[in-house]
């Protein structure tokens, strides 16, 4: 199992899969106005107020360690990803070697003119490369709303909200590592 500290109580906020940034950063600023080492507060309490911040922050730490708080462990890492998610592999895979090749292309070229004539198939391998990003961030923005029916199942059917916190805390590890290197890519091709 994980940490111990149940971060939702450490900000004052219920325990939920779905969290609105504004409340948390609100609950946040209002924490740390009273823990900050130079508002009297302690540094070991001010620390975990951040650390509180974090983890909530992030849409996949605050599912695993929700689950964890729920169910005394972390959601299944290794399970099934839903077919949506998948069906994004293959496009982000070829957008991301298509961006590749293209570098290595423009590395190689000896001359300024040789690299004129590649600036064509650059601006073809930004838009796919953007595309990709663009399919990345709409599905992420789809397993977020999942998240307040994650909350209702754990008042009721708790195996369901359980699986539902596997599936999404899985689409979103896969989906903010494409996110970072679709990212990537795009600040190389810059």
């Amino acid at each position: 199992m994980g940490e111990s500290i149940d971060h939702f109580e450490v900000l004052g906020l219920p325990r939920g899969a779905a969290l609105d940034e504004e409340v948390l950063r609100l609950a946040f600023q209002a924490r740390g106005r009273v823990t900050h080492p130079d508002a009297g507060g302690a540094g070991e309490v001010f620390e975990s107020v951040n650390r509180a911040y974090v983890v909530l922050g992030d849409p996949a730490s605050r599912l695993r360690h929700l689950c964890e708080l729920e169910f005394g462990a972390g959601p299944d890492a290794t399970g099934a990803v839903d077919a949506a998610t998948m069906g994004l592999f293959e496009a982000v895979g070829a957008a991301i070697a298509g961006a590749d090749a293209y570098l290595r292309r423009l590395e190689a070229a000896g001359s300024a003119v040789a690299k004129a004539l590649l600036a064509a198939e650059g601006v073809e391998v930004q838009r796919a490369v953007m595309a990709a990003g663009g399919q990345v961030r709409a599905r992420r923005e789809e397993v977020l709303a999942r998240l307040p029916g994650i909350d209702r199942e754990l008042r009721g059917d708790r195996d369901l909200a359980r699986q539902g916190i596997g599936e999404c805390y899985r689409a979103l590890g896969f989906l903010g590592k494409w996110g970072v290197q679709v990212g990537e890519r795009m600040v190389a091709l810059i």
